[in-house]
């Protein structure tokens, strides 16, 4: 064979094994060795995760409710001491936070005696007259 007539040949496999080449490189379906995936300051760049970030979703607030509380098996006064002083909602919330919650949403009374007082420095800490009333339902968030 000429070598005149061997260029146009030489010209093709070469073109040939250029374009095979390419397909070679990282990415392609014939898989490379070693990371791929550094950036050029040498760290590796974060890869998103496929999922959408979440947004905090409010949380339903955690709630319970007390049907006639007691305190050494007495019911708790509506009151939260002899006066009547702080009644409702400050008896209420003082009785929500001393079981670990925040507030008082709702609140029933009833007139039932005895009853006792939440403020430890009440002077009197039991009602026992007919018009003393008790915490029938709390309930706290």
């Amino acid at each position: 064979m000429s070598s005149a007539a061997s260029r146009p040949i030489l010209v093709v496999i070469l073109f040939l094994a250029g374009w095979s080449l390419a397909f070679g490189q990282a990415g392609s379906t014939g898989g490379t060795i070693g990371k791929t995936d550094k950036s050029i300051s040498g760290g590796e760049e974060v890869k998103p995760s496929g999922e959408k970030p979440q947004r905090a979703r409010p949380q339903p607030a955690r709630s319970k409710v007390f049907e006639n509380p007691t305190i050494d098996n007495i019911r708790v006064d509506g009151c939260m001491k002899w006066g009547p002083v702080d009644c409702g909602a400050p008896a209420a919330n003082h009785w929500c936070r001393s079981k670990g919650f925040g507030r008082a949403s709702e609140w029933s009374t009833e007139r039932v005696h005895p009853t006792i007082f939440q403020d430890p420095q009440s002077s009197v800490k039991v009602c026992d007259y007919f018009f003393c009333g008790a915490f029938s339902r709390i309930v706290c968030e």
